[in-house]
């Protein structure tokens, strides 16, 4: 009885501590998107912070990948009304000669505390010989990719990994 009494206040705790965090991000909105402004005076800013990241940077593979990430030019993480369900990347990409999209949405939802599902805005590559081998490269991250024995030991490139949707559990 009393551990249960503990649980459910544990799971107000959580409950509140989601209202408050929601609130603040409500909050810090403005100030992302001031900074995101800043940003985009500073030259391959996106391409300089993922490529010096330690998970993502193994992914910039090919030199398709980091030159259209060239193009680039914001980055912003939406979480959903109800934090715990997910959030959104969008990728902003401006006078781009590889794909024709100008915002990339990938979308991650947590479907339990296993289970995440993802999915992204289809690439539209140009027609172009620029566009052409990013798809190749896209197209061949994603074959090996499924065809890996442990997809979670086998990293795909950037771009492979952003137009490819999957739903995994631990």
């Amino acid at each position: 009885l009393i551990q249960q009494e503990i649980g459910n206040l544990n799971e107000k705790a959580s409950e509140e501590i989601l209202r408050v965090e929601q609130k603040f991000n409500k909050l810090r909105r403005p100030h992302f998107e001031k900074r995101n402004d800043l940003l985009k005076d500073i030259p391959n800013f996106w391409l300089t912070s993922l490529t010096n990241h330690p998970i993502i940077a193994p992914m910039i593979e090919s030199d398709e990948d980091e030159d259209c990430l060239h193009y680039m030019v914001d980055l912003d993480v939406e979480e959903f009304d109800d934090i715990k369900s997910g959030f959104r990347l969008k990728l902003r990409f401006l006078d781009n000669p590889y794909i024709a999209n100008e915002h990339i949405v990938k979308e991650f939802q947590i479907l339990s505390s296993e289970d995440v599902a993802s999915g992204s805005t289809p690439i539209e590559y140009k027609d172009t010989p620029e566009g052409a081998a990013l798809k190749q490269v896209v197209e061949e991250s994603i074959s090996q990719y499924r065809r890996s024995r442990r997809p979670g030991q086998k990293h795909q490139s950037f771009f492979g990994w952003l137009a490819q949707s999957c739903e995994s559990g631990s």
